[in-house]
């Protein structure tokens, strides 16, 4: 066997590997998922395939619950207190939106989930940069 067809050979192995590998972690850009308590990102195509995978933590949850969702019909995924849907959060415009729940709280919300809670000493208010605490 040439050089030739050691190189083609191993070209084949290589691909093969790679997609089996990479198997069941393919994405499309802009797409996220759950890894543990980590929100990772869909990198860009790392091989000659092109083939794009969750390679980047973009956020930790912390204490909060890491849920897998669907929007728009892509996988994405969000931080939430208690891992259910929060009726406060329904019909919230946005990806990500902060609203004032109560007087005095102001609450993010992530496609209907509760991700954020900040009980205000004041009171909560909308100003030019949206919802916030004010001081009593």
């Amino acid at each position: 066997m040439n050089w030739l067809n050691h190189l083609i050979i191993g070209t084949i192995v290589t691909l093969a590997l790679t997609s089996t590998l990479a198997c069941g972690d393919e994405c499309t850009e802009g797409e996220r998922r759950c890894d543990g308590e980590h929100i990772a990102s869909c990198g860009r195509g790392g091989d000659i395939s092109g083939t794009r995978s969750f390679s980047a933590w973009v956020f930790e949850c912390g204490k909060d619950r890491c849920v897998d969702i669907v929007v728009d019909g892509l996988r994405s995924a969000v931080c939430s207190k208690t891992g259910e849907p929060d009726p406060r959060c329904a019909g919230v415009a946005g990806v990500m939106s902060r609203i004032c729940a109560d007087p005095t709280t102001v609450l993010v919300c992530q496609s209907g989930y509760g991700s954020s809670e900040e009980i205000c000493a004041g009171k909560c208010a909308v100003g030019e940069r949206g919802p916030a605490c004010v001081a009593p």
